[in-house]
């Protein structure tokens, strides 16, 4: 952690111009900016005005400035040794040493704790000290539990990677608890996991999404959602996989929850994805917005009344000025901090945790991370990135409906959009639509190391700010095996008054697979061609895309259907191929049908 204290310059002056000349002194004397110096302009245009004496607030951009510049050096300044951990590493963060005592091994020691935490019922480690975690990841693993809850009454826990991945199963089952098979075939389930000891390990809350569809349920919901998500795999009811859990397990214990598993699938009629999405989130250029010269900060002619903006364009003073940047004050940061805050404190819970089924890891300011199943995981980012500058658009009433009753939509580019919304009546401050943010998305099983599908993340994250040119999302797609995907985009391109919201389409193409509209083939067809397409003009390659649209439409659609389908489809993509050329279409092409196949071959 880096910080800085900047003395206030002019603490020693009782009249305020005094103080803001102070300021403006020591500035100059410590960097000799440039002559001319826009600054000096403007202040003197102030000073001259008649209107107020300069005081601290006129000159609160040099005091940034200044400070912002001291914290640099700081953080440059490596004038310490790093520690150095010794000792076997953490099996989770693989970072730092993990504990052991005096008396025992690092395993021996984990070995006893885990004994220790069974004979209280507990499953908190793994077993035979194959986990063995340092004091920073023991701290996280059981600070819910033994001060959180005891201490302050915060209950709720973090869901597992497993657990995310099946959140939209579950929903599912939610969703068909009306239907009496449905309920038997749960029932039967639920009551074998108890059987054999299986326990319980996820709070009601631990996805808020799947807590508000189980509150008009009967008992069996809360016991759905309790259940951790690893059970509901195929694969983890085999002796082996078990046994971590109940050592005693047998075989045919085992069998029989792989079959009553497999009748839950069937009454369901689907089976849960494997794969799940982290999201990493960053603004865009905020240290320019903070420092003032973002090239969309607002100029001194857009923060004045039109009448006396036209009144100051005739006075030879200010008319050298009013088209220059407005300076930074107390106020514009109060503001872009104002808006951050109710980003990351209300917009972001409310489209991860509340529209979507996903869980925030942290949301700081413009800096968000969190878990969200695949299949929620685009739709998500684009209304995150519309949300952050506010570009959305209220369908069934005024602008100053709130969202919370409102239908609405993303409205990238849309001139109506203010930046100004409403959520639980009360008016929030985003940042407004010059503002943009870019996104990382690593999509990772559920069984992989959450390190790797974190770094993927972050990898993806500087992806969309250095190859796609900021406000862009990038993704990542982490197989256990075959060739791993990486695509980008921007969120939305112009053609003359048109306004092409890449992500939208991306999210319909998805739809089109999941409702059988299009054959899962499609996207593989078009990516064996890609190459051959990007060199030939682009009628053949719509004819060709058309061509292959009406080759792989859905059984079930008429031969009008077809057709109508292939010359809708074959527009749209052409549309993105002028917005991201053609190979980068296909290859989102195929991680749209990975994200709706849930990883399946």
């Amino acid at each position: 952690m880096y910080w800085v204290a900047l003395p206030w310059i002019g603490a020693d002056k009782t009249l305020v111009k005094s103080q803001a000349e102070a300021v403006k002194k020591g500035y100059q004397t410590l960097l000799e900016p440039n002559k001319p110096w826009p600054f000096e302009q403007i202040y003197q245009v102030l000073d001259q005005s008649g209107q107020y004496d300069p005081n601290w607030g006129t000159v609160y951009s040099l005091l940034y400035d200044l400070a912002d510049r001291v914290f640099n050096a700081r953080k440059n300044l490596r004038d310490f040794m790093p520690n150095e951990e010794t000792g076997e590493k953490c099996t989770l963060c693989g970072q730092r040493a993990a504990l052991r005592s005096t008396n025992h091994d690092t395993r021996e020691f984990w070995r006893q704790t885990a004994n220790n935490l069974r004979a209280q019922g507990r499953h908190d480690i793994k077993p035979d000290g194959r986990e063995r975690l340092c004091a920073v990841c023991t701290i996280k693993r059981f600070v819910q539990r033994e001060i959180l809850e005891k201490e302050i009454g915060l209950t709720g826990s973090f869901p597992s990677t497993s657990e995310i991945a099946v959140a939209t199963f579950k929903a599912q089952i939610l969703e068909k608890l009306g239907d009496s098979k449905v309920q038997d075939t749960l029932r039967a389930f639920l009551k074998h996991v108890a059987q054999i000891q299986i326990p319980e390990t996820v709070s009601e809350d631990a996805i808020p999404y799947l807590q508000e569809k189980a509150k008009d349920r009967e008992g069996l919901a809360w016991r759905l959602l309790r259940l951790d998500g690893e059970y509901f795999f195929a694969e983890t009811w085999t002796r082996k996989s078990l046994e971590e859990v109940n050592p005693n397990i047998t075989e045919e214990q085992a069998q029989k929850g792989h079959q009553l598993l497999g009748r839950l699938y069937d009454a369901i009629g689907t089976t849960p994805k494997k794969y799940y999405a982290v999201l990493h989130m960053d603004g865009d250029q905020m240290g320019r917005w903070l420092s003032g010269t973002h090239d969309e900060l607002a100029t001194f002619k857009d923060i004045l009344h039109p009448e006396v903006a036209q009144k100051l364009q005739n006075d030879p003073r200010w008319q050298g000025i009013l088209d220059q940047k407005r300076i930074i004050t107390p106020a514009v940061h109060a503001a872009i901090s104002g808006a951050l805050a109710s980003f990351s404190l209300k917009l972001v819970r409310y489209v991860v945790e509340e529209r979507y089924a996903g869980r925030i890891v942290y949301a700081g300011g413009d800096d968000v991370l969190a878990l969200l199943p695949i299949d929620h995981v685009l739709p998500a980012a684009r209304e995150l990135r519309a949300l952050f500058s506010g570009e959305v658009k209220v369908l069934n009433g005024s602008r100053n409906t709130d969202l919370r009753q409102a239908n609405w939509e993303v409205a990238f580019g849309d001139d109506q959009c203010t930046g100004y919304l409403v959520l639980d009546g009360e008016p929030m401050l985003t940042m407004g639509p010059s503002a943009t943010a870019s996104i990382g998305v690593a999509i990772a099983h559920h069984l992989q190391p959450l390190d790797l599908a974190l770094q993927a993340a972050r990898r993806a994250e500087r992806s969309a700010k250095q190859r796609y040119g900021r406000n862009a999302i990038a993704l990542e797609v982490l197989k256990r095996s075959g060739e791993e995907l990486a695509v980008g985009t921007k969120w939305f391109k112009r053609f003359g008054n048109e306004v092409l919201d890449c992500v939208g389409e991306l999210i319909a193409f998805c739809r089109l697979l999941e409702e059988e509209k299009l054959s899962g083939k499609f996207p593989y067809a078009v990516y064996a061609v890609a190459r051959t397409l990007c060199g030939v003009p682009e009628e053949a390659q719509k004819a060709e895309l058309r061509r292959l649209l009406k080759r792989q439409a859905g059984e079930g659609l008429s031969r009008e259907e077809k057709e109508r389908q292939a010359e809708e489809w074959s527009e749209k993509l052409m549309r993105l191929v002028q917005a991201m050329g053609f190979e980068e279409m296909a290859q989102w092409l195929l991680v749209c049908s990975f994200i709706v196949r849930g990883g399946e071959q």
